[in-house]
């Protein structure tokens, strides 16, 4: 079990992307290891059920849905964690999308600036929100997940990859 490698007690984290595959797997591992988990995304139902999931675990959660490109959503989304817990110790930056397999040279500006605000202004923005709260308690962790897109440009992914880079940068 994962308690005996790291004990998080008392702990609150915040997940985004945390309802399915890497992100929920994280989520559920922070509840293993005791934190208090939110778990974030922009689909309610997907929220709900990984929140239950925690729950089941014997961790506290909050079902809050959040897109990480609108800053209006995460400082909702911050301030909803902190009035709930008190804090927020943990922010893990996760969410991302990856829609469009294309050639730099037929990405539209639309399709660019999605996923670049998602994945990159999302990380940027959840990390500002978060960051203030964890200078503030003079403590806070924050892990931003990237991908070898970051180190590796692939040409029907520049978007992705472009996106992935400026994380890398950024941590």
């Amino acid at each position: 079990m994962i308690q005996d490698k790291f004990d998080l007690s008392g702990k609150v984290a915040v997940v985004t992307g945390g309802t399915k595959g890497i992100g929920k797997a994280i989520s559920l591992a922070l509840a293993e290891a005791g934190a208090d988990v939110v778990p974030t995304s922009r689909t309610l139902e997907d929220v709900k059920k990984t929140v239950a999931e925690i729950e089941s675990l014997g961790r506290a959660s909050l079902a809050i849905t959040t897109d990480v490109s609108k800053s209006d959503q995460v400082e909702g989304l911050i301030k909803a964690v902190v009035e709930k817990f008190g804090r927020v110790d943990i922010l893990v930056n996760n969410a991302g999308i990856s829609p469009y397999y294309k050639r730099a040279e037929t990405v539209t500006e639309e399709e660019w600036d999605q996923v670049i605000n998602v994945n990159l202004k999302g990380v940027f923005l959840c990390s500002q929100a978060a960051g203030r709260v964890m200078i503030e308690q003079k403590w806070g962790r924050i892990i931003n997940i990237a991908s070898i897109g970051a180190v590796v440009g692939l040409p029907k992914l520049v978007t992705y990859c472009a996106s992935k880079g400026g994380i890398a940068q950024m941590t």
